[in-house]
């Protein structure tokens, strides 16, 4: 009995083995599946109405790694402000993977609507708990008037090599940064693919991982890696590197030079990259109303070992926009560092009555014969004459913004999850801030927020606070957005946060 039951136990073993492996193997496959998401996107990001008419705008709908889910919409808005999509038709929309599909939003307006500029949120919400957003700045005007689209930039994104030019020689890599820079607000995951322009050069194998995601107002970058084998061709080349979010697409140019062997390697001669840098709100665009200030940095960075003093200039490309002084670059010569890079600010200043339109700033930055330059689009839109809530009471003076220094925070469910909020001074304020937080959409279950409640930056600077999600065990997997709300006196600021909650793993 006891020598069968030793033979029985081998058997066993080797069921259990194998059951675990096919139990494994499932769940390793199943985490290899891209999971599918989606963006939503509207044509227009201002609309005036007047009191008690309607408004309409486009909303896009765009597939992401494979999503073919039927999307919900609603919206949030204040009191007397309601929506209808697709011509009064169903509020779902659905969706084919790697496809944009499109509906319309209808805004609709009681006639006791109050006169003034207020956030319209439209929502879109997924069968599997994805939520996105989609904001609306909705000026409303006195009954009678015109309906008006506002001059306005959709939100976008630039591209952008760091360092822009790659040298290859045999049984090497090296890599460049592809930076993607948020401009008015833009929020969503790119799919990166890489091209080569022309013929392409033999020996070269390209590493891009993709997707990257591009928060609000921030930027995001992927790491593109090119290896040489032992005989590649020579010569220069250009790859095409191209990011798309469905709806929009942009691409950048990396030029690859390839040398053949380390004996007859020209010298490379030492040069720098320049790119410009919004210091807030966006990377990449000035925007200006009248008798507002905005700046930005010039960030010139070493390549193949530059490092030398640099002179900086400006000048604008094409027609000047009226009523609006540009400081120069302060300091107007600043020295590149051999491995790393330097910064030099400019600041923007409209006046009351400046020239409204699209303009374009070149920065020249000059070494003797080595010269490169950088272009930041200027946009001059809004009037606080007619952007402003109808009211005797002057528009204040001072301000602060708000932003998250995390965008998306993530964790499984029964652990801590956070990150901070910052909120910046603008002008001369420095006033105690307070917080509140609470949930757009369906509110996480048993989920405590824990955030101070008062910060106060100093004049000209910028304060932080940490923000905290504890779950437990018993929250479901999903993504939440928790909006959290800055009030000082009567100046109030939202910005959302992402809470990512992913099922724990089998182990």
């Amino acid at each position: 009995m006891f020598k069968s039951e030793r033979r029985q136990l081998p058997s066993i073993l080797v069921i259990v083995f194998l059951a675990t492996l096919t139990f494994l193997s499932l769940h390793v496959v199943a985490a290899q599946v891209a999971t599918g998401d989606f963006s939503i996107a509207l044509s227009k990001t201002n609309i005036a109405i007047p009191q008690g008419s309607s408004g309409t705008v486009n909303l896009y709908v765009a597939s992401l790694n494979g999503f073919s889910q039927t999307v919900s919409l609603s919206y949030s808005g204040p009191s007397g402000v309601a929506a209808t999509f697709n011509g009064n038709g169903p509020s779902q929309i659905a969706t084919a993977a790697g496809v944009t599909s499109a509906s319309t939003v209808t805004i609709i307006l009681d006639d006791t609507v109050s006169t003034g500029t207020f956030p319209f949120i439209i929502i879109g919400s997924s069968p599997t708990g994805l939520t996105h957003r989609a904001a609306l700045s909705v000026t409303v005007t006195p009954a009678g008037t015109a309906p008006t689209i506002l001059s306005s930039p959709l939100p976008d994104f630039l591209s952008q090599p760091s360092p822009a030019t790659i040298t290859l020689t045999p049984d090497l890599s090296k890599s460049t940064s592809i930076v993607y820079s948020s401009v008015n607000g833009f929020s969503s995951t790119l799919t990166l693919s890489a091209a080569w322009t022309g013929v392409a050069p033999n020996g070269i194998s390209v590493s891009l991982p993709s997707p990257v995601t591009v928060p609000a107002g921030g930027s995001a970058s992927s790491t593109l890696t090119l290896t040489a084998d032992g005989s590649p061709s020579t010569g220069t080349y250009t790859l095409v590197v191209t990011g798309t979010n469905g709806v929009i697409s942009h691409s950048s140019d990396v030029v690859v030079s390839i040398y053949g062997t380390l004996s007859v390697l020209a010298p490379v001669a030492p040069d720098f990259s320049i790119t410009s840098a919004i210091i807030q709100p966006s990377p990449a665009t000035i925007t200006l109303a009248p008798d507002t200030s905005q700046s930005a940095n010039i960030v010139l960075t070493s390549v193949d070992g530059f490092s030398s003093s640099v002179t900086l200039s400006i000048g604008w490309n094409g027609a000047a926009p009226n009523d609006l002084s540009v400081t120069p670059p302060s300091p107007t010569t600043v020295t590149v560092p051999g491995s790393g890079s330097v910064s030099s600010a400019l600041t923007f200043t409209a006046g009351s009555a400046p020239s409204f339109g699209s303009y374009t700033l070149l920065v020249t930055a000059t070494n003797g014969v080595t010269s490169h330059s950088t272009e930041i689009p200027v946009i001059v839109s809004g009037s606080p004459a007619v952007l402003a809530p109808v009211s005797p009471v002057a528009a204040p003076t001072i301000d602060f913004s708000l932003h998250p220094s995390t965008d998306t925070v993530s964790t499984i469910p029964g652990l801590s999850a956070g990150t901070s909020v910052i909120v910046i001074s603008q002008g001369s304020f420095s006033a105690p801030v307070t917080f509140s937080v609470s949930w757009v959409g369906n509110a996480p279950v048993d989920v405590g927020v824990n955030i101070p409640q008062t910060v106060t930056p100093p004049t000209g600077g910028e304060a932080s606070s940490p923000i905290s999600f504890t779950t437990s065990a018993l929250t479901p997997s999903g993504v939440y957005i928790a909006q959290v709300t800055a009030t000082s006196g009567s100046i109030s600021h939202s910005t959302d946060v992402t809470l990512q909650l992913n099922s724990p793993s089998p182990f």
